[in-house]
């Protein structure tokens, strides 16, 4: 299993037709291929596939890889994030079991992938985020760029939904300042976002 042709192990060239696009000639791809392939990446990964090998770009056979170079669980985790922005619902299920089987194989949680959760906050994409948090267990409070939580990115973002979400998680800490000395609170009064002031409030009343 760690043969590689062309520059890539079976494992990445699996995981590569997983997460290609629909091809147009062949409407059936997603509903026929994508379970099998799945099904090889975890006979790949119970031989011992490496989970956290970074893919190269040697004569790489799907294409010249475009942008930064990530993990396999990045890759599955942005494929996954555009599955549910277009409510493809088969797609995020296909998605979601491969992130899963990667997960229980030891895939890393790069500090890279998980700026990903403070994207999905300030985009307000619920159902991505509550699967960062409650399946993969994303920490709630890893700071990110400019030193901000995924709470101080939905709180200046006035996304309202998403802060009484991020409240409700047990490991939630409203105290955490940014690089400005800035709580979330300071960031919800920064930017106007009365709403979200009443809702730390009320949180930091009630843990106080």
């Amino acid at each position: 299993v760690h043969q590689e042709f062309m520059g890539q192990t079976p494992f990445d060239y699996t995981l590569d037709l997983l997460l290609a696009e629909e091809a147009e000639d062949d409407g059936e791809w997603s509903a026929t291929h994508r379970p099998v392939l799945l099904a090889m990446l975890k006979i790949l990964l119970d031989a011992g596939s490496n989970p956290n090998a970074y893919p190269k770009d040697n004569d790489n056979p799907m294409g010249s890889l475009e942008g930064p170079v990530l993990s396999p669980l990045h890759r599955v985790c942005n494929a996954l994030q555009d599955a549910n922005k277009n409510d493809n619902s088969e797609l995020v299920s296909v998605y979601e079991d491969t992130a899963r089987l990667l997960v229980q194989h030891k895939a890393k949680i790069t500090p890279e992938l998980e700026q990903l959760l403070h994207t999905t906050c300030r985009k307000n994409e619920m159902e991505m985020t509550k699967f960062l948090i409650e399946v993969l267990r994303f920490n709630p409070n890893v700071k990110g760029r400019q030193g901000m939580t995924p709470l101080q990115f939905a709180a200046r973002s006035g996304k309202s939904d998403m802060v009484q979400y991020l409240l409700s998680q047990p490991a939630i800490d409203i105290t955490i300042q940014d690089d400005r000395g800035q709580t979330a609170l300071d960031a919800a009064r920064v930017n106007n976002k009365q709403d979200i002031v009443v809702l730390l409030e009320e949180f930091a009343n009630q843990r106080s």
